[in-house]
């Protein structure tokens, strides 16, 4: 049996909000990336594991 290993591709990803609001880029493997009928898009991410949500967001937004 053979056993294939994927390599991960991170890419840099940026959210910019319409409204003006903060954005954020951060590094991550894209799993899926679809548009739906609408014109909208389905992304699902996969970023590193962080201690929590509050220190990903301090750590992003913040430190920045």
């Amino acid at each position: 049996m053979s056993t294939k290993v994927k390599e991960v591709q991170k890419q840099n990803v940026t959210i910019t909000p319409k409204d003006g609001d903060i954005g954020m880029s951060f590094e991550a493997e894209v799993l899926l990336h679809m548009h739906d009928v609408d014109g909208s898009q389905i992304i699902v991410l996969k970023t590193d594991r962080r201690e929590s949500v509050e220190q990903f967001l301090d750590d992003e937004l913040v430190a920045k």
